[in-house]
């Protein structure tokens, strides 16, 4: 069986019984014990792709990178272990408006090595805790028009602590999700700047006319070009697009590719998969989208936003990675800058 998804997994936990069948403790029990579960699976998966990382960077003899990702590991693990015994520690980054311990614990600044990482957990525990807390807040809101009804203002009052503290969340997660985008663009490293001079020996053109200009790269007509430098997971490929003509801009990874497939303008993770959306995008406006993969996993995200998660990686070394303006059907012009590999 497919493994399912971290979210959909947040969604298993929360509990089917009815709300006016539960007290206001009750409930809030069954919500604490969600939440510890969900975080306990996020920590997990976050674990895991840290190690991953951190056995890259020992492998490319990077020895600072990976000592800073030991310093998040044990971090990590020490949440994970609190989680075990059934207490929920704070999370470092969570909210924007965090209480003075977390402040405190967040107060360093955060190593580039694991920035991309950290923003993605982040992201992950917020999104869950979003569909947590709306389920048990519309719960604890039927429950408490049901004890109104038959008087029982302790029993009211009761729910109305639990959804007040719900609400306060919840407020906070909106803000976050203004605050601290899913996807920031990466670091200004040279290192990853994949249009800089020094990388132009490992760009092909296979297909239609490409130019380099001034930090970006312009594709016309039926256009592909590779960058064929070999790529090894875990990584994060960053790049801005904007097509100017046509509608099929293109970025091949491996069997994925990140495309506008169809009779309109829109962008999705092919081959897509049932329950993920298509998103729309105008010409001559430009976006923004980051690949992060894993070898259990991987991500994109258009503009902050996820747009797709797959929950299988890449155990095998990339070859190349195509970039494509246009196609036989829609011989456009697609211009990508920003280009950066992390």
């Amino acid at each position: 069986m497919k493994p399912i998804c971290i979210l959909i997994g947040w969604a298993i936990l929360l509990h089917s019984a009815s709300a006016q069948s539960e007290s206001a403790q009750q409930l809030k029990v069954s919500y604490e014990s969600a939440r510890t579960d969900g975080f306990l699976k996020v920590h997990e998966a976050y674990e895991a792709e840290l190690k991953e990382g951190q056995r890259a960077r020992l492998q490319a003899q990077d020895l600072p990178g990976a000592n800073a990702i030991e310093a998040e590991l044990q971090q990590v693990r020490a949440r994970i272990e609190s989680l075990k015994k059934g207490t929920i520690p704070p999370v470092p980054g969570l909210l924007p408006k965090s209480p003075p311990a977390e402040a405190a614990a967040d107060s360093t600044e955060v190593p580039p090595v694991i920035s991309a990482s950290r923003r993605v957990f982040l992201d992950r525990l917020r999104r869950g805790l979003t569909v947590l807390d709306g389920s048990f807040l519309a719960k604890a809101t039927v429950a408490q028009k049901d004890l109104m009804a038959r008087a029982d203002l302790n029993g009211a009052n009761a729910f109305e602590e639990l959804k007040t503290s719900l609400k306060t969340e919840l407020d906070g997660l909106r803000d976050a999700a203004q605050v601290v985008p899913a996807a920031a663009p990466a670091a200004d490293n040279s290192e990853s700047r994949l249009l800089d001079e020094k990388f132009r020996k490992y760009w092909v053109e296979v297909l239609g006319d490409w130019k380099f200009t001034d930090g970006s790269l312009v594709g016309t007509g039926d256009s592909r070009i590779d960058f064929t430098r070999k790529v090894r997971a875990p990584f994060v490929l960053s790049y801005d697009f904007l097509v100017k003509e046509g509608m099929r801009p293109r970025v091949s990874l491996g069997s994925l590719t990140i495309a506008n497939e169809g009779y309109k303008n829109q962008l999705m993770l092919m081959p897509q998969e049932t329950g993920e959306p298509a998103v729309p995008y105008e010409v001559g406006r430009k976006y923004s989208v980051r690949f992060v993969a894993n070898r259990k996993f991987v991500e994109v995200y258009l503009n902050g936003n996820l747009l797709a998660r797959r929950e299988s990686g890449f155990d095998d070394a990339l070859e190349s990675i195509g970039f494509s303006g246009g196609d036989g059907y829609s011989p456009g012009i697609t211009e990508f800058s920003n280009i950066r590999l992390e």
